[in-house]
């Protein structure tokens, strides 16, 4: 028996499994229901491993699913096994879809390539899990996943991107000679199948796996430092060859165009391979020195080639795929953050550096300098055009967008229901079992009836059963061999309908591809602009505040006099070294850039950029429409980002704040107040929005009013002329708003969360305006307010939750309220008057234990090394400190 099973095995050739690029797995499967599922990926048959691909895409590595088991603060949820029994972790998995990568049929390579990309992108394999178990001297699973990916998938994901890359080539090649065959020979187009559709086959099949191998090698870079150790000096260069072939690919429009009949934008593989090329090489020049420094190493050999020529081409190759409109904007924005990168490391890096520079350097300087001042800050402003309502496309709006995506929503879920219901229909006529012979009796008699209504010139309305519904289509009935009629959905007819009209599910994707093409690429800008705005000053800034770290890590988070000592002598180092850092002014490197930002009115652009998003959402659920939690999320992402980017451009020496602005961007931006530059432009377009009545009937309005007090936080603090337009009405709207509590409905986290955000940044606007002259009226109403803050900690009040989260929030705040109190009283010329009658002095008392326990209970959940720990653990400190210094006074 054994024996004849034995030949049974062995009979036939598709049944033997694919050779195995490992031969010993790290990490040896023990389920058996594992065991099979990876013996189906590596079965001989590709058919089988099609399958077991899909349905591995379909459950363990669905994008949802790993969104659902991504790792949280806790660590909850972080190696769940699916319900198929297997990790989407498992090394062995990993492993043998690394192995499918390479796999001959392209097919299972497209879907072995998805389910990577997919891993990295929302599974987060950070490295972070990784650190704090090595340092517990722990080893898991999750070690053995990281080499994995940076061993295996690595190198395999860059030997298919350039065997792709050649397969293209090739197919490039003959569409060319295709096509101009195809062009001459009329007798082509009635052939069936031609042989140019073949080759748009292959080429779509290509082009797709190529992209979505990109797609994998960016998440790698993005996600996963370790892997990025593995990658060679060449594979820049790679990349350079795949973005050139595919623009070459879309001027010959070497495929259909990325527009469907509606002129909606829909999926191309050509266009996404080009973005996840321009994506994967901005990734991987973003702050790499030695990537950057070894680029000129390669061509080392070719005594015609120098380094500047080097960096020259790949600024040139960059300069053009800006500059071609066929592209995306997210695939151009992601070539001047390639340039971009260059420039930071090879001009403003080494700006500074002692000696002359020679030929070369000097060249690779203008090279880079002129591109950003000419090619890169130009398309910037074109994707920030500010234009009137009857310049923009109907079809390209934002609002538009989200009104189609709901309409197109509704109209799937009614056929969705209409399914259903036909579906139960079909199950409850099958289950009866109803002879042929009734059913065609009644439908005589239907007939009849029918004809002589007809006849009598009026038509009897009559409501069908749920017999009549199935009765009344004569071709959906099928006799078993019982003679027994048995109900079958029509699906030919239903295919019919479709060729008439396109179908709500593919309208719904065009539509959703639009969505995240646009968010996509103004968030990207907006980074861009963000780090373009970015000085040396800023990393300056953290290297001095990481010196402010200090204590013992055992010591329970409670503090002794040498802790106090060093804290002191630390903050005294580092405040001179702030001071100092504080002082310095752009470059002339930089200046050229804001000059360029400035004539450009980017500046302007980005301020109404910033009030078009902060208002789109109150607009839209105003006039009923009800946003998905797609577009909430994408909107805040773009407010943050903009917040962050508008707080950048602030902090730098742009001539837009203090010359004047031009009259259509102030008419755009706040046509009802009169500055007299661009700070001041700002600072009234920020107080027409913190008075916008649209946010008082939506849950987003704490969430959009964090961003705008970001935004004037940053202004009050690097432009003093701008405190001078606070009055009294704003004072009242910021007192207004600090005593408002989450009354407003909508998800309690994420509203306390924002109601947080906003006191934090209001608190921090009180600060700055009472570190100048004011009267005593203004600091009693400040103290106040403050103090109420203080209060609200207390076990007391009544208002303390016992949940991480809430202890979290409730830190994040007492450490914003101790340190305005602090900056505010601790001076000489502070108001000791309204000191003592607030009393101060006692609220500080009564609240730093309550503070210090709160911290020890956050520590427990985020542990010991995070940075913000450190800087509650620093006021705590302060807190105690000062409570010393007002009692020998």
């Amino acid at each position: 028996m054994g024996k004849q099973s034995k030949r049974k095995r062995q009979k036939g050739l598709q049944n033997r499994p694919c050779p195995s690029l490992a031969q010993h797995d790290p990490c040896p499967s023990n389920s058996s229901k594992e065991r099979v599922i990876l013996a189906k990926i590596r079965h001989g048959d590709p058919r089988v491993r099609h399958a077991a691909l899909v349905a591995l895409s379909r459950t363990v590595y669905d994008s949802s699913s790993l969104s659902r088991r991504r790792p949280t603060v806790t660590g909850a949820g972080a190696d769940k096994a699916s319900s198929s029994g297997i990790a989407a972790s498992d090394p062995s998995l990993l492993r043998a879809l690394s192995e499918r990568l390479l796999d001959p049929d392209i097919p299972c390579a497209i879907i072995a390539a998805g389910c990577l990309s997919n891993h990295v992108s929302f599974s987060d394999p950070q490295l972070e899990h990784h650190d704090k178990k090595a340092a517990s001297g722990k080893n898991s699973c999750h070690d053995e996943e990281l080499d994995v990916l940076s061993q295996v998938t690595m190198p395999i994901l860059v030997q298919r991107i350039q065997l792709t890359y050649e397969t293209c080539i090739s197919l490039g090649k003959r569409l060319v000679e295709a096509k101009s065959q195809s062009s001459s020979s009329a007798s082509a187009s009635a052939k069936k199948s031609s042989p140019i559709d073949k080759l748009y086959a292959s080429s779509t099949e290509q082009w797709t796996l190529q992209s979505l191998s990109l797609q994998t090698l960016s998440g790698l870079i993005e996600n996963c430092p370790q892997a990025v150790k593995r990658i060679s000096d060449t594979t820049p260069f790679l990349l350079l060859k795949v973005i050139h072939c595919a623009v070459e690919c879309i001027n010959c429009q070497l495929l259909p165009s990325a527009t469907n009949e509606k002129g909606e934008h829909k999926a191309n593989p050509i266009l996404e391979a080009a973005s996840n090329a321009t994506r994967a090489l901005h990734s991987l020049l973003d702050e790499n020195l030695q990537i950057i420094s070894n680029i000129p190493k390669v061509f080392k050999s070719d005594p015609s080639s120098s380094q500047a020529t080097t960096i020259l081409s790949i600024v040139e190759e960059l300069s053009q795929v800006i500059s071609n409109v066929r592209l995306s904007n997210t695939a151009r924005l992601h070539a001047c953050g390639a340039i971009l990168s260059l420039r930071k490391v090879l001009v403003a890096d080494r700006e500074d550096a002692t000696g002359a520079l020679n030929a070369e350097e000097e060249q690779i300087f203008n090279a880079l300098q002129s591109c950003s001042i000419d090619v890169i800050i130009p398309t910037l402003h074109s994707l920030f055009s500010i234009h009137s309502s009857n310049d923009v496309a109907e079809a390209t709006t934002p609002k538009f967008l989200v009104q189609k995506m709901m309409h197109l929503s509704r109209i799937l879920s009614s056929q969705k229901q209409d399914e259903a219901m036909e579906s139960a229909i079909v199950q409850e006529i099958n289950a009866r079992k109803e002879p042929a012979r009734l059913i065609a009796r009644r439908q005589k008699e239907m007939k009849k009836a029918k004809e002589e209504n007809k006849q009598g010139g009026e038509e009897n309305v009559k409501k069908c059963t749920k017999e009549d519904f199935m009765e009344m289509e004569e071709e959906k009935k099928t006799p078993n061999e019982d003679g027994v009629t048995m109900v079958v959905e029509d699906d030919i007819s239903r295919d019919n309908d479709s060729d008439k009209s396109s179908d709500p599910k593919d309208d719904l994707d065009a539509v959703l591809y639009s969505w995240r093409e646009l968010c996509g690429s103004h968030k990207l800008a907006l980074e861009l602009m963000a780090n373009l705005c970015s000085g040396p000053g800023d990393e300056d800034d953290e290297e001095a505040a990481m010196k402010m770290n200090y204590g013992n890590e055992e010591n329970e988070y409670m503090w002794d006099s040498d802790d106090e000592d060093k804290l002191m002598n630390t903050a005294a180092g580092s405040s001179v070294e702030m001071s100092l850092a504080s002082k310095t002014t752009a470059s002339p490197m930089d200046r050229c850039i804001y000059t360029s930002i400035a004539s450009h009115q980017l500046a302007e652009q980005i301020m109404a950029f910033f009030k078009n998003w902060i208002l789109f959402l109150p607009s839209l659920l105003s006039e009923g429409t009800q946003c998905p939690e797609l577009v909430v999320e994408d909107v805040e992402e773009l407010l943050s980002t903009c917040a962050l980017c508008l707080g950048n451009m602030i902090a730098c020496e742009i001539p837009t704040w203090t010359s004047p602005s031009s009259n259509e961007a102030a008419v755009v931006i706040c046509p009802s107040a009169t500055a007299n530059n661009g700070a001041e432009l700002l600072w009234w377009c920020l107080m027409y929005l913190l008075t916008a009545p649209e946010f008082s009937t939506c849950h987003i309005g704490n969430n959009a009013i964090s961003h705008v007090t970001s935004v004037m936080l940053s202004l009050l603090r690097h432009h003093t002329s701008s405190r001078t337009l606070a009055d009294a009405t704003t004072l009242d709207v910021l007192f207004n708003l600090l005593t408002s509590t989450a009354q407003n409905e909508g998800p309690p986290d994420e509203k306390d969360d924002s109601l947080i955000r906003m006191h934090c940044n209001i608190i921090a606007i009180l600060g700055v305006l009472c570190s100048g002259p004011h009267s005593v009226v203004v600091n009693s109403r400040v103290c106040s307010a403050l103090t109420e803050k203080l209060r609200w900690a207390l076990p007391s009040s009544g208002q303390i939750h016992n949940s991480l989260e809430s202890s979290k929030r409730r830190v994040i705040l007492l450490n914003e309220t101790f340190n305005i109190l602090m900056d505010i009283y601790g001076g000489d010329d502070a108001n000791d008057d309204v000191f003592r009658q607030q009393d101060v002095l006692g609220h500080f008392t009564r609240t730093l234990p309550e503070f210090k326990r709160s911290i020890k209970k956050v520590a427990s959940g985020i542990g010991k090394h995070d940075e913000e720990l450190d800087v509650w653990n620093e006021t705590a400190l302060n807190v105690s400190r000062f409570i010393r210094f007002k009692r020998e006074a």
